[in-house]
């Protein structure tokens, strides 16, 4: 039996993936914690909305190319 498992919850775990998020520091910003949480809800999303890695890069390169209308006669590049 391993003794790391007895003392384990779920807040120390999610602020373990925290840090390693941010680059294996143990004391992080605010920051820091605010961008690993974004990056931790969209791996959840993403592994519990069976979209592939390619599908989810299409969507989102065609989503930053919807630009104001004004800036899209400009640029037709996408």
């Amino acid at each position: 039996m391993l003794l790391g498992h007895l003392q384990s919850d779920a807040i120390e775990s999610h602020f373990g993936w925290l840090r390693q998020l941010a680059g294996a520091n143990y004391h992080i910003s605010v920051r820091q914690v605010m961008e690993g949480d974004k990056k931790i809800q969209a791996l959840s999303l993403l592994k519990f909305s069976q979209f592939t890695l390619a599908e989810l890069s299409r969507v989102t390169a065609q989503s930053n190319c919807v630009q104001p209308s004004s800036a899209a006669a400009d640029d037709e590049s996408c």
